[in-house]
């Protein structure tokens, strides 16, 4: 099994991925890399802590009502693990699914631009894989992104949703830049008030 100095720096490591998103890709680097290796130890141990980052739909919640910085380290952590990660099989860890899914329809409800923007970026990343895994799930979202386009939302709200079924119609490839230059323009145009 791990040793102690393992365990604590794997628990360090959670804990910094939690309150720092931009250090979740190399905390799950970093897991990658000890299991390749071959070290001994149990890995098992180390995904129970991940699944214990998700007990419930409540701690999302408030941990997403308390502490952005820290909901937006879980949901990238959670997303990069996904990516990342295989089982033997060669599996991604479909247990992941649900929880990311429940973290991203929280961004859509919460509609900030910052969220929005979580948003688009962790689909472009995981978006292709989850529609392949879960192609009903992805389908739900997209229904309540474009209920969301519909039913009202800001010149800057649909300006993000747009990009982002714009993601999904490109078969999950990076938009061109004639479109990504549009977007972009526009969300400047909508923050200086020229698009209403």
């Amino acid at each position: 099994g791990y040793t102690r100095l393992q365990s604590d720096l794997a628990e360090f490591l959670q804990l910094d991925a939690l309150s720092n998103a931009n250090h979740s890709k190399s905390v799950v680097g970093a897991f990658t890399c000890h299991r390749h290796e071959g070290q001994s130890g149990d890995i098992q141990q180390h995904w129970q802590k991940v699944k214990q980052t998700d007990p419930e739909q409540q701690f999302k919640e408030n941990l997403h009502a308390t502490s952005h910085e820290k909901f937006k380290g879980l949901v990238v952590f959670l997303c990069h693990v996904y990516i990342t990660m295989t089982t033997v099989k060669g599996e991604t860890f479909r247990v992941l699914v649900n929880p990311i899914f429940q973290c991203l329809e929280m961004l859509l409800e919460s509609a900030t631009s910052d969220d929005l923007e979580i948003l688009n970026n962790l689909l472009q990343s995981v978006g292709k894989q989850l529609d392949t895994d879960e192609p009903d799930k992805m389908q739900d979202l997209f229904n309540k992104i474009r209920l969301k386009i519909i039913q009202g939302s800001s010149p800057q709200v649909r300006c993000y949703l747009l990009e982002i079924i714009e993601i999904q119609a490109h078969n999950w490839k990076m938009l061109p830049s004639d479109i990504t230059r549009f977007y972009c323009d526009t969300a400047a145009d909508i923050l200086a008030g020229m698009v209403v």
